[in-house]
């Protein structure tokens, strides 16, 4: 009875996918393999990581103990680097913390561009409005209360790193736009009211 029932679903199955099989070369293909061209990307960023994985072979041939140390492990020395600064990334977030981290992120790039807007003296406001941001998540973190179980919570950091790239990005100029749709027009209102 069971054995029946078995076979039953496995023809159904059969009949309605859209696999076939191909004895000469004994695989089975579906239709969006054969449809399908390969994209170019995925070969370009391979071929840019094998060039930088040569480089980096070739950095690391000079370095005293890394090619001992790929040797005894059958690998190339330039993953050995690798592996070996992914696991001291990983101790530096155990040790400072993930919120440390995100907060260390997202205050590099945008003080480097406040300070290069301020000399060309353009843009500075986008800088201002991004900064009046990130410093409100700092507010509500202190209003919040300590120990803070808000930048204890992951969810929280990771809304927080989201909102403030997207808001120094170029390509999403989020700051930019909080300033004129928000910003400007409360300080437009509120110089309206004192003259």
């Amino acid at each position: 009875m069971i054995e029946g029932a078995r076979g039953d679903i496995v023809r159904k199955y059969r009949s309605h996918s859209s696999e076939t099989h191909t004895p000469e070369t004994n695989r089975i293909t579906t239709m969006s393999d054969a449809d399908s061209k390969p994209s170019p990307v995925p070969s370009a960023a391979k071929e840019q990581f094998a060039n930088f994985i040569e480089k980096l072979n070739r950095q690391c041939k000079g370095l005293p103990y890394i090619p001992v140390i790929a040797e005894k492990a059958k690998t190339k020395p330039a993953y050995v680097v690798l592996g070996g600064g992914g696991f001291l990334f990983f101790i530096f977030v155990l040790m400072v913390g993930l919120n440390a981290l995100v907060e260390m992120a997202c205050f590099a790039y945008p003080a480097f561009m406040a300070i290069k807007s301020l000399k060309e003296s353009s843009g500075y406001e986008v800088w201002l409005t991004y900064f009046m941001i990130f410093s409100s998540f700092h507010v509500m973190e202190a209003l919040y209360g300590h120990p803070d179980p808000m930048t204890d919570s992951t969810t929280y950091i990771l809304f927080k790193l989201v909102v403030l790239v997207l808001c120094f990005l170029p390509m999403t100029n989020g700051a930019e736009r909080i300033y004129k749709m928000g910003i400007k027009r409360v300080i437009a209102a509120a110089d309206a009211k004192t003259d």
